[in-house]
């Protein structure tokens, strides 16, 4: 019988093993799970990080939600996403522990690698902490199955000594959270470096920032829309600039208020940012 597209066997954690899966931190870290070898919960997504500069592979909404806060918290340094908890052998034996069936695959009946949804290190005072998230729906956790494999989960990292918490839809400000993925994808300027590049940057940020402090009662796509015209850039490029500047914190505006660009947005020039 043929594996289903989605089930893992011993070859399959080998595979990931010889891979690096699990290893490295920032840019050279790779997740043990990528999102096209799991089921979704909801929309799965790949996003490149502002701090790691790599893709990251997002199993759920609620794991994208979650990851956009991480991006925007000054105190985090480092996301690593779907993070295996190694040996296997440890998880297994604290299963057994706990009268716990370990998972497993119900395909193949092979154990398979546990793994924490985020592994995050944040700055703390003059040091460093890590800190692990499990990333669940309220209704997924009230499953007896599911309450066990976060039991194992708990375990593993207390006996790290390691903070380990679980966030659900609750824990999420709906609001900051639809902020910081309007601007996200302009943090990076790829795919614009055809208008934008190292000879008109500083005069555009100047320009912009200088029409913006002059003109606070005009709306901001009224504003980036006469800055498109004046570079003659195509429509939307000065739109693109604004949400880069915001989330290089070159303009600070209330994250947690709704950002309607057909209105007149307070904001704060950041002489720090960007």
């Amino acid at each position: 019988m043929a594996k289903r597209k989605y089930s893992v066997d011993e070859q399959t954690i080998e595979k990931r093993y010889k891979e690096g899966r699990g290893k490295g931190h920032g840019s050279q870290y790779l997740p043990w799970i990528y999102i096209n070898e799991v089921p979704s919960k909801g929309y799965s997504s790949i996003r490149k990080g502002w701090k790691t500069g790599r893709m990251h592979h997002l199993l759920s909404t609620l794991e994208s939600q979650y990851f956009f806060t991480l991006e925007w918290s000054k105190d985090i340094i480092d996301i690593r996403e779907q993070y295996p908890l190694l040996p296997r052998e440890e998880t297994q034996e604290i299963a057994q522990e706990l009268g716990i069936r370990h998972p497993y695959d119900r395909t193949t009946k092979t154990d398979i690698v546990m793994t924490s949804d985020f592994v995050v290190t944040r700055k703390k005072y003059q040091s460093q902490e890590l800190m692990v998230r499990a990333v669940k729906y309220e209704l997924d956790m009230r499953k007896k199955r599911n309450k066990e494999k976060l039991l194992i989960e708990k375990v593993y990292w207390k006996r790290r000594r390691v903070n380990w918490a679980i966030i659900n839809e609750h824990s999420i400000n709906k609001q900051l959270v639809e902020n910081i993925e309007f601007v996200h994808k302009s943090y990076h300027l790829d795919g614009y470096m055809d208008a934008i590049n190292s000879q008109n940057y500083l005069p555009l940020k100047n320009t912009l920032l200088k029409l913006l402090t002059e003109n606070p009662q005009q709306s901001i796509s009224r504003i980036t829309s006469f800055v498109d015209e004046q570079f003659g850039f195509r429509l939307g490029i000065a739109m693109t600039f604004f949400k880069h500047l915001i989330a290089t914190r070159s303009i600070s505006v209330d994250m947690e208020s709704e950002i309607n660009t057909d209105l007149p947005i307070p904001f704060v020039i950041n002489p720090n940012g960007g």
